[in-house]
């Protein structure tokens, strides 16, 4: 059995694990709490890569850099605010080349995406600091609406799909149903942003960017899974992936593993990748959940590594 695991937030070093996720629980609501299995850094993730079976690991160098720069602001109300935002941006161009950098070093077994914030950094960042990591390997873009503040559709991160359309690439963004109002406020959203993340937001650029695709992470979890269904029906430019949406098979108050086949297969089993959300969950538990699932051998193999490139193709082949 050949898996791929098509994302996973792995860091730096273990400061830096300790930092992501430290930002992380200060930019979400009270009632959800994040915590890390490991280091989350190379070495880590190789152990558990090799305990568990897994081939290649997608890396996602992302960072709530809107959240960040308004804390940093708040909690320095002298600093010069383009001085804060000129040492975010160089902050995260440096993890986003180390993503490149890291996929360079262990060839076939790591590869990476380039995450972006068109409105903070504006268009002209976004499209250089994406050539210049494709140019040394980097598969596609990272986005998290939510986190951004804007909606996948919105004129300002059109810029997106014009680099995923001329390009060929991929677009991997967070896609869920509708937020509640604590998460919201917690990360500065009013609540008419509830549905910043919602799948139904991806269908002009998949319309009008046929050359691109998007990959959407958490499979458009708590109530939008038809949605993304609906878009893998109409478009043959659409993913999605399992992260965090696996965390509801079997759980109280999420879903059976039957109801999980079939949430895979209205989506399409050729479009639905595997994915772990390492290091704030086990590849061995996400693994273990997904086996779970009653689906046939030839589907599973689909999710678990052949999707990987059909997605993320032709960087991959």
């Amino acid at each position: 059995m050949r898996i791929t695991d098509a994302h996973t937030h792995v860091q730096m070093n273990p400061q830096a694990t300790r930092t992501w996720i430290d930002d992380l629980n200060r930019d979400t609501s009270a009632d959800l709490t994040f915590s890390i299995v490991d280091d989350g850094t190379v070495p880590c993730v190789q152990d558990s890569m090799e305990r568990v079976g897994v081939e290649r690991t997608l890396l996602v160098p992302w960072i709530a850099a809107r959240q960040i720069y308004t804390r940093r602001l708040a909690d320095s109300p002298t600093a010069d605010p383009e001085l804060v935002l000129s040492t975010l941006r160089a902050e995260w161009e440096a993890y986003n080349s180390w993503g490149t950098e890291t996929a360079s070093r262990f060839p076939g077994q790591f590869y990476t995406v380039t995450a972006v914030d068109p409105v903070l950094f504006g268009a002209e960042w976004t499209s250089a600091v994406f050539k210049q990591n494709r140019d040394r390997g980097s598969l596609g873009l990272k986005i998290t609406p939510m986190f951004i503040g804007r909606r996948v559709n919105d004129p300002d991160l059109e810029i997106l799909w014009q680099l995923a359309h001329e390009y060929s690439v991929p677009i991997l963004s967070m896609s869920t149903a509708a937020l509640d109002p604590g998460s919201l406020a917690a990360i500065g959203l009013n609540e008419s942003d509830a549905d910043v993340n919602h799948p139904d937001y991806f269908e002009d650029g998949l319309r009008s960017y046929p050359n691109a695709r998007a990959v959407l992470a958490h499979m458009g979890y708590f109530g939008a899974e038809d949605r993304v269904a609906r878009l893998t029906s109409l478009y043959p430019n659409v993913y999605a992936d399992t992260t965090e949406w696996i965390e509801l098979v079997g759980a109280q108050g999420g879903i059976t593993p039957q109801e999980a086949a079939n949430q895979i297969r209205a989506i399409g089993t050729d479009r639905v990748l595997f994915g772990s959300n390492y290091p704030l969950f086990p590849q061995s538990e996400i693994l273990e959940k997904f086996l779970s699932i009653p689906l046939t051998s030839e589907e599973q193999e689909q999710v678990l590594y052949l999707n990987f490139d059909a997605a993320y193709a032709p960087a991959t082949t």
